[in-house]
């Protein structure tokens, strides 16, 4: 059987501190409880890039800066798959966050990470950047 594969942005976003945003998914959502970089589906027609500064003012109402893809991964769980771009960002200026699609965030230096249970599609890049951080 083909999964379907979700075409998937997500931000590894740092504050002026050098910590990164992590944001736990809503308990009604899918994957719920899991901690996450945000992020989302690439729409039909739309550039990655595009893609991202969308999801991230859809789910925290801010703005980001894109510097480069850090990682790129494809993962399949149960019933789908996902292939997901992994961007590093940063945080244009300092601005409130809204949780629309979370129910919790944190901001945490690279280095505790795993303090945290990342989904599984986002464990790989957790430790690459806890690797180049050291």
């Amino acid at each position: 059987m083909n999964k379907k594969t979700k075409l998937i942005v997500a931000g590894i976003i740092r504050n002026s501190e050098g910590h990164i945003l992590s944001t736990r998914r809503k308990s009604d959502d899918v994957h719920g409880g899991g901690w996450e970089f945000p992020g989302g589906k690439i729409e039909y027609n739309e550039q990655p890039e595009e893609a991202l500064k969308r999801e991230i003012v859809e789910e925290l109402g801010i703005d980001i800066e894109i510097q480069s893809i850090f990682d790129a991964i494809q993962h399949e769980y149960e019933d789908f798959a996902v292939f997901i771009i992994f961007y590093l960002c940063s945080v244009k200026s300092e601005q409130k966050l809204s949780l629309n699609a979370h129910d919790k965030i944190l901001w945490l230096p690279p280095q505790r990470l795993k303090d945290v249970e990342f989904l599984p599609a986002d464990i790989r890049t957790v430790e690459k950047i806890m690797e180049d951080d050291r």
